[in-house]
C-alpha cells in the first residue's frame, strides 16, 4: 500500500471573514464514492484554514480503499487544534459519513467535541431575501459572483475516480483535487454572506423617511463593521428591502401616517379586528370574546406614528428591528 497524496497550496483571493466565523476554526469537505457509508468509500478529505501566510487549502487523497484509514488518521492529527468546523451541509453528511468511517476503523475523529457552523442552515433562512430558489454551495457562489474553475459535480466525479483506480494519470487526479479545492475556496465566500444577517442585525441612522403614496419609504444606514457583500433586493407581501454595502431602503405600508409595530411574542397578545391593532392578554381578558381574536404571528402588531419615529432613533432601532425579525428572520421561528 503506497502513500496518499497531500498536497497544501495557498488559496487565492480569499474574502475577509474576520468577526463573521470562529476565529479557531477550519473549513472541512470530502469527496466520497457514494452516498451511504455502508456502500462507499472516502477518497479525498480537504481542509481551509488560515496561517500566518493566508488561507490555504490542506488536501489528502487515497489511490484506493486501502488508504482511507490513512485519510482518517491525517485529518484527525490535522484538525486536533481547531475548536470548530465550518462545512457546507456537513451536518447531514460529511460529519455523519466521517464518523461511520471512523466506527468501522474503530477510531475517534473528536470531530463531535468540536464547534460546527453548517454555512448551509445558518444561509438557508436568507433565501428569500438572497432571491435564491435553490440552496445548492454553487448556487450560493453564483449568487456573490464566483465562478468557478470546477465544472462537474461530486456526484460525476465518482466514475473519474473509478477510472482513476484502474489507471492513475495526473490528469485525472487533478480533477478530483480541483473540484475538492473549488469547493473549499467557494465555502470561505459563501461564509462571507453571513455578512448580511450581521449587517441587519447592527444599529442603524436614519438618513431619510418620506411618504410614497401608501408607502412609508424609510432610508437607513448600518453604522457597524459589516456590509453587504452585493446588493440585494427582498420582498414580502407588504414588505420589501434593498441593500447595498451599508445602504438600506425599505418600503411598507403605511396607514394615516402611521406603520405597523411588531411584537415578537404573539402569544401574549389579542387582536381587534374591528381596531385592526392587537392588546396585550392581560389587558385584552376584559375585551367582549365576541371581539377579539388570539394573535397570529401576522396580527400582533399596533400601529406607531411614523413622525415618532423620525424623533426618536432607538425607537426607529427598535422598529426597524422588529421589521426584520419578523419579515427576514422571524420566519423560522414559527
Amino acid at each position: 500500500m503506497g502513500l496518499m497524496f497531500t498536497v497544501d497550496e495557498a488559496i487565492d483571493n480569499p474574502p475577509d471573514l474576520s468577526g463573521l466565523i470562529p476565529e479557531n476554526g477550519a473549513f472541512l469537505d470530502i469527496e466520497t464514492t457514494g452516498l451511504s457509508p455502508r456502500s462507499a468509500g472516502l477518497y479525498l478529505i480537504g481542509a481551509a484554514y488560515k496561517s500566518d501566510r493566508g488561507w490555504r487549502c490542506r488536501q489528502w487523497f487515497a489511490d484506493s480503499q486501502l488508504q482511507e484509514m490513512e485519510l482518517l488518521a491525517a485529518c484527525r492529527e490535522f484538525l486536533r487544534p481547531y475548536s470548530s468546523l465550518i462545512h457546507f451541509n456537513g451536518t447531514t453528511f460529511d460529519l455523519p459519513f466521517l464518523k461511520a468511517c471512523a466506527d468501522h476503523y474503530h477510531m475517534e475523529l473528536g470531530l463531535e467535541e468540536k464547534e460546527s457552523l453548517d454555512l448551509y442552515s445558518a444561509l438557508r433562512p436568507m433565501g428569500p431575501f438572497l432571491g435564491m430558489s435553490q440552496m445548492k454551495q454553487k448556487c450560493f457562489e453564483e449568487r456573490i459572483g464566483l465562478f468557478r474553475e470546477d465544472q462537474y459535480t461530486g456526484g460525476e466525479l465518482i466514475k473519474v475516480y473509478e477510472s482513476y483506480k484502474k489507471e492513475p494519470s495526473e490528469d485525472a487526479r487533478g480533477l478530483l483535487l480541483l473540484h475538492n479545492h473549488d469547493d473549499l475556496r467557494g465555502m470561505l465566500f459563501v461564509a462571507s454572506m453571513l455578512s448580511y444577517e450581521k449587517l441587519l442585525n447592527q444599529p442603524f441612522k436614519l438618513i431619510q423617511l418620506r411618504e410614497e403614496g401608501e408607502k412609508a419609504v424609510i432610508s437607513l444606514r448600518a453604522e457597524g463593521k459589516f456590509a453587504a457583500p452585493s446588493p440585494a433586493e427582498a420582498f414580502y407581501g407588504d414588505f420589501s428591502i434593498s441593500v447595498e454595502n451599508r445602504d438600506i431602503l425599505i418600503r411598507v405600508s403605511m396607514k394615516n401616517g402611521a406603520v405597523r409595530y411588531f411584537f415578537p411574542d404573539y402569544q401574549n397578545y389579542f387582536y381587534l379586528p374591528q381596531e385592526d391593532q392587537a392588546i396585550h392578554r392581560s389587558v385584552g381578558a376584559y375585551v367582549d370574546s365576541h371581539f377579539r381574536k388570539k394573535a397570529t404571528f401576522d396580527t400582533a402588531y399596533q400601529w406607531v406614528k411614523t413622525e415618532l419615529l423620525v424623533q426618536d432613533q432607538k425607537q426607529m432601532n427598535s422598529y426597524v428591528r422588529r421589521l426584520f425579525d419578523h419579515y427576514i428572520f422571524g420566519k423560522r421561528l414559527r
